[in-house]
């Protein structure tokens, strides 16, 4: 894009974050998928969302500076503890550069998934503060992932811009403005169950105004036809287990229970849908294999590098020395939360990315008050517990967080759940 056009773009930006900064922060969210608008300043590479995210923080900090206020925003986020394992990545991130065999493509990768997320999450934390400021960030991440997904669905039946490998005659597979069906997975799988769960604990709210279930129906059915057309069988299992732990937090729960046992008895016992859950359970199918035999080499990997791994970028390199001889598709990560922190940062990396999710959930629970249902912390701590069940259960089998939209959206949630614990001690709900 126009370097002139992306200046305008950025004024405009530092504009509306000035009038407000957390406008800002709402329109990052919005705008998460604009990482694919690139551009170069004086031959360096760039994106349109890094340079909205350093707006946002020269604001912020300008701001926090005269109205003397930076050093307490800055004690007060130390003391919080997502600090801990957010600081602890950062030092296996900035390790894992000097391991990478590339350190140029490792710096761009340190910047982009682990100090602008991170960073973001800071002026995040300090600028939104209410359940109504809360609600208005899932509906900026909501409005991102809609698009997305119409974009997907325009895509499906006209076959604009698909990769022909994906528009295969009777396989066609929607990748909206990515270069693969899975991204569209990666990205709209956590945010529609974001949705999903809001709508079941908010119910009663949702159904009685049509402003509310107008929409979030709308853009509910968009993001579900969305994955349908994707064909991604990964956001599948992450979006169902996500709403499967919603509904057990409703009064239906016993009901629902019931009904999934009936539902898995029944689908078992249909020999065709039997043989494939079958397939898929037993990674039989051909994306299966793939991902067993990435997984043996990359364990292979791992073996001979436990402590570093292969540094940030530094995976598909050290790979072709551990890999099977079968295995020829040339993959970028082993498809595996879990080992994707492991190669990349290191298991220093991985222990950061342990305790930041155990923080999560902790604080989610904490917010959630299990013991005492239902409460008013439902109505946001459990669709951003449902979020992370999705992002956790889809990273089971790929990479749903090395990637510029996907980093951000993972610290966004962490955002999102550490301002529900601060404004649940003296809001009521929402």
């Amino acid at each position: 894009m126009s370097l002139i056009i992306i200046t305008i773009l950025l004024a405009l930006f530092a504009i509306l974050s000035i009038k407000k900064t957390v406008w800002g922060v709402f329109l990052i969210s919005a705008l998460l998928p604009t990482y694919l608008i690139r551009f170069q300043l004086a031959g360096v590479s760039s994106t349109l969302l890094e340079g909205m995210i350093i707006v946002l923080l020269l604001v912020f900090l300008v701001r926090q500076i005269v109205r003397k206020k930076l050093g307490l925003a800055s004690k007060e986020s130390l003391r919080c503890k997502f600090a801990f394992p957010a600081l602890l990545l950062l030092v296996a991130a900035t390790i894992a550069v000097f391991v990478a065999p590339d350190r140029l493509a490792a710096l761009g990768l340190w910047k982009a998934y682990f100090v602008e997320p991170i960073l973001l999450l800071f002026v995040f934390v300090n600028v939104v503060e209410t359940k109504k400021q809360l609600r208005q960030a899932i509906v900026a991440l909501a409005a991102s992932a809609t698009f997305i997904a119409l974009t997907a669905i325009v895509q499906y039946f006209t076959g604009w811009g698909i990769p022909e490998s994906y528009d295969l005659v009777g396989a066609r597979r929607a990748t909206s403005f990515y270069g693969y069906p899975a991204a569209v997975g990666l990205f709209i799988a956590p945010i529609l169950s974001l949705v999903l769960a809001f709508i079941i604990s908010n119910g009663k709210k949702v159904a009685a105004n049509y402003k509310l279930w107008l929409p979030a129906g709308l853009a509910v059915c968009a993001m579900t036809l969305a994955l349908v057309f994707a064909k991604t069988e990964g956001a599948w299992l992450g979006v169902l287990a996500a709403t499967f732990f919603a509904l057990l937090f409703t009064k239906y729960r016993l009901k629902i229970i019931i009904l999934s046992l009936v539902a898995i008895i029944i689908l078992l016992a249909i020999p065709v849908t039997r043989e494939y859950i079958v397939t898929l359970a037993t990674f039989q199918d051909v994306s299966g294999e793939v991902r067993l035999v990435l997984w043996q080499g990359t364990a292979r990997l791992l073996a001979n590098n436990p402590i570093f791994g292969a540094g940030l970028a530094g995976f598909p390199a050290l790979y072709e020395q551990y890999k099977e001889a079968r295995h020829v598709e040339l993959s970028l990560y082993p498809h595996n939360i879990f080992l994707n922190f492991w190669v990349e940062t290191g298991v220093l990396g991985l222990i950061a990315l342990l305790l930041t999710v155990w923080q999560y959930f902790k604080r989610g629970i904490k917010n959630l008050g299990v013991s005492n249902l239902p409460t008013g912390r439902q109505v946001y701590a459990l669709p951003l517990l449902a979020a992370m069940i999705c992002i956790l259960v889809y990273g089971l089998v790929d990479a749903p967080y090395f990637k510029n939209d996907l980093a951000m959206l993972f610290w966004i949630l962490m955002g999102m759940m550490i301002v529900t614990g601060n404004v649940t001690k003296n809001e009521k709900p929402a």
